[in-house]
């Protein structure tokens, strides 16, 4: 089941800062995150297979998916900040090319998850906030990758972790 499929049983999903909460939100620095810090391609990936994208940025996929994954991978992590400008310039060009789709910019990113998820693979949840139809990355279980066209009210959860049911008839 795909985290849309999950979204349309409830109106909120879930995220814990507590697992890696860098509090980054704005969808550049979030990709940056994602692709150097962490090496993953996810949202390179969904996006080139789910929306449509210039000959340029397709290129630039092409590109950061040999450096990451491919046979010319690069296990130094300072090889990634000498190209960082590159990297820069092909986050530019997949928001411009979303933004041309959508017809606004993105200007908010949160992954998001249902609360047993978010319990089970990082631990308890912090922060719940209404899903998007936009997403930039889908990873099932794990969470997806929801972007807003302006920021969306985050709810905190303090104190006792409510159960998903009791916080819907609240």
């Amino acid at each position: 089941m795909t985290q849309q499929d999950q979204t349309k049983m409830t109106p909120y999903l879930f995220r814990s800062e507590d697992f890696n909460g860098s509090g980054i939100r704005e969808p550049k620095e979030v990709i940056l995150l994602e692709t150097c810090n962490l090496g993953n391609t996810d949202i390179w990936t969904y996006c080139l297979n789910h929306y449509s994208l210039s000959a340029q940025t397709k290129q630039y996929i092409t590109w950061l998916q040999e450096a990451f994954e491919g046979e010319n991978k690069q296990e130094n992590p300072e090889y990634y900040y000498c190209i960082i400008d590159f990297i820069y310039t092909a986050i530019d060009c997949l928001l411009d090319d979303l933004k041309k789709q959508f017809g606004k910019e993105l200007v908010y990113c949160v992954w998001l998850t249902d609360y047993q998820s978010v319990e089970k693979l990082y631990g308890r949840p912090t922060t719940m906030c209404k899903e998007s139809d936009i997403i930039l990355s889908d990873l099932g279980k794990e969470g997806a990758l929801y972007a807003y066209f302006e920021e969306p009210m985050e709810i905190r959860i303090s104190g006792r972790a409510l159960k998903e049911g009791q916080l819907m008839a609240a």
